[in-house]
């Protein structure tokens, strides 16, 4: 009788489900690296950040400010305008991965979003996981990193408008960069991939925290698919660099733009 009764009552623990609900927030920065914070970007919760509107002190040079896109400025200075342009290949953003400055940048972190509803049972040393993720929202929190004249630079109304021309096409490079970012198709394939991610197996032992694992292990496939995601994004800016020399060939960007 006793053997009956614990296997009734073992059986009836592996029919127990329990079930939870939780709504996360993660953040990438543009290697696809998670970065673990208590104040995370991708929230909701959160306002966006105030966007830099600084325009260049000394040239008024008219940009087309994006609206989703926040800009920092860093200063050149030179004899004459050539020596100017010059030196933003020498004093601007630098790009660890190649080891060299550009003139211009467009730095970005990707944050996401989602509720998450899940059950979970034991069966033997396993846990089996059934989910549902919904809800799902994607923020890019982009920075476009431009040069200005330095207060003491006073040229010509020629040479300004050398500059001028230089700077709107370096603007207008990092511009196209903003566009892959935002580029809607990665966004729909990642909430495919994320909320397609509808059950889960897990080794278990009995010392464990299970629903702090299976909330770990379902936020580490999240985040695989966010990292795919950022990965393609990151290959796609690559291929347009490579494609437009750095946005030395613009001629070059429309044939990319048609196929992306």
């Amino acid at each position: 009788m006793k053997t009956v009764q614990l296997l009734i009552i073992l059986l009836f623990s592996l029919l127990i489900v329990h079930t939870a609900h939780a709504e996360i927030f993660q953040y990438f920065d543009e290697e696809g690296t998670r970065i673990v914070t208590d104040d995370p970007f991708g929230t909701r919760k959160r306002h966006r950040q105030q966007y830099h509107r600084k325009q260049n002190r000394n040239n008024k040079v008219g940009l087309n400010f994006r609206e989703s896109v926040a800009y920092d400025f860093y200063e050149v200075s030179g004899q004459n305008i050539h020596e100017a342009i010059s030196a933003t290949d020498r004093v601007g953003p630098f790009d660890s991965r190649e080891g060299r400055h550009y003139a211009g940048q467009t730095r970005w972190n990707f944050g996401l979003s989602y509720d998450l509803d899940f059950s979970y049972q034991f069966d033997g040393g396993t846990i089996r996981v059934a989910l549902q993720i919904h809800n799902i929202e994607f923020r890019s929190d982009i920075t476009v990193i431009l040069p200005m004249l330095a207060d003491e630079n006073r040229f010509d109304p020629h040479d300004f408008r050398v500059w001028e021309d230089f700077l709107k096409q370096l603007a207008e490079h990092e511009h196209d960069h903003v566009r892959i970012i935002q580029e809607p198709r990665f966004r729909q394939e990642a909430i495919s991939g994320i909320s397609g991610i509808r059950e889960l197996t897990l080794s278990y032992q009995d010392n464990e925290n299970a629903e702090a694992m299976v909330k770990g292990a379902i936020e580490s496939r999240v985040g695989a698919v966010a990292h795919d995601s950022i990965r393609e994004i990151k290959k796609k800016n690559d291929e347009y660099d490579g494609l437009t020399d750095h946005g030395r060939k613009p001629e070059l960007r429309n044939a990319f733009f048609q196929r992306l």
